[in-house]
């Protein structure tokens, strides 16, 4: 009673009879949505005369752009263009023309590894991304058997208390990255390594910069990159994705998404001010995805409205200088760099952290020094924000 699903059905164009290889044509199962969904599924309650909506796909417009193999992945890059005949919305900035939107998708096949990684059971309380997992043939109530994500760490010395990783965790950052963050996002990347120590692994962590000369590119699994993007109307500050082997919850591979935009003092959600019916409820469920439903880190768009309000709070009572204000842009991306990178090293939300302090200790410096602010770097915070200058400890 488990019903399979037929993505498409393809005439075999050659077969080896030796091997029993076959070849068809692929590129109608590419330049369609017979993989995956591509256009979101419109929200039935959504008002029709404020909500952007894609037109068709136009397969004479549609084109595969690029074939990308790697040792242990291959990207197929396509360019799905909609056709709306006569669109009712214009949509935003990012849409030149709504009668014909081209979006950019890339599909990726990857090689599942073969090793001697041992999958870890999950237990719901303490917070991982997992992949799902139950035993049909269990007679338990629970025939649960989930396993969380995680990296393949294993000890050089397996007899040691504490050793480096046979394979560390690397991580590039992306040489599109400006040269002052570089410094900042390498060091807060590299915190995770006080974590690792705590079990044992030294140097788990491991951040490189990516030469000009580079000849490897982020579309290749076998590098973890830290990069640097720039949207018209940025869906993001900050994510994190992975990719692990569903069968076993090991991650292959992990890239962290920086948006240009998280640090200029731009409000993202200026549509509350510029468009009130751009940001609407009825406009907002509109946008609802159901390839990841609610399920999305938003913790930079947070950040960033905590920031504003701080750069505002205090210029309005003590004046804010350079120093201040340098100080709040390398809190608030160190600890978007710490957050998203968790989310690679396979852990979920925390949302009870940042009850560790009361508001005393939050601005006691000797007590921020011992404890931290937060129990967890995966919460969404409130900004730490001081009455006086004097008392400003870590705004986050």
């Amino acid at each position: 009673n488990i019903s399979d699903a037929v993505l498409a059905v393809e005439a075999i164009a050659a077969e080896d009879e030796e091997t029993g290889d076959v070849l068809i044509k692929a590129d109608a199962i590419f330049a369609s949505d017979a993989l995956v969904q591509i256009k979101p599924t419109p929200n039935p309650d959504a008002d029709p005369k404020t909500s952007f909506a894609l037109g068709e796909i136009d397969k004479g417009k549609t084109r595969i752009n690029a074939v990308r193999s790697y040792p242990k992945n291959t990207d197929i890059e396509v360019r799905y263009v909609f056709h709306n005949k006569a669109p009712r919305v214009g949509g935003g900035a990012e849409v030149t023309d709504a009668r014909n939107v081209a979006v950019r998708v890339m599909h990726s096949f990857i090689e599942v590894p073969e090793n001697d990684y041992q999958p870890r059971r999950d237990d719901a309380r303490i917070g991982f991304f997992g992949e799902q997992v139950t035993d049909l043939t269990s007679t338990e109530a629970a025939p649960y058997r989930d396993l969380i994500s995680r990296w393949h760490l294993v000890k050089k010395d397996p007899g040691a208390a504490m050793s480096e990783p046979v394979e560390p965790i690397t991580w590039w950052i992306e040489n599109t990255t400006p040269v002052e963050w570089r410094d900042l996002i390498r060091d807060a990347a590299l915190e995770w390594n006080k974590s690792f120590e705590k079990i044992g692994f030294k140097n788990a962590v491991v951040v490189n910069i990516q030469p000009d000369d580079a000849d490897w590119d982020a579309g290749d699994i076998r590098y973890n990159v830290l990069r640097w993007t720039s949207s018209p109307n940025p869906p993001f500050g900050g994510y994190g994705p992975s990719f692990t082997n569903p069968r076993t919850g090991q991650i292959i591979g992990a890239d962290v998404m920086l948006e240009y935009s998280f640090m200029t003092r731009v409000l993202r959600a200026r549509g509350l001010i510029q468009d009130p019916v751009a940001l609407a409820p009825e406009t907002l469920e509109a946008t609802y995805d159901p390839a990841f439903g609610t399920a999305y880190c938003s913790l930079g768009h947070g950040l960033q409205v905590n920031t504003i309000f701080a750069r505002a709070a205090a210029d309005a009572l003590y004046g804010l200088d350079d120093d201040l204000d340098q100080q709040l842009t390398r809190d608030t991306m160190h600890y978007l760099i710490l957050h998203e990178l968790g989310h690679t090293l396979g852990m979920n939300h925390n949302m009870k952290a940042t009850q560790l302090l009361s508001p005393e200790e939050a601005f006691d410096a000797e007590t921020v020094a011992e404890r931290n602010i937060a129990g967890s770097v995966m919460d969404y915070p409130a900004i730490n924000f001081a009455p006086t200058r004097e008392q400003q400890t870590l705004y986050y």
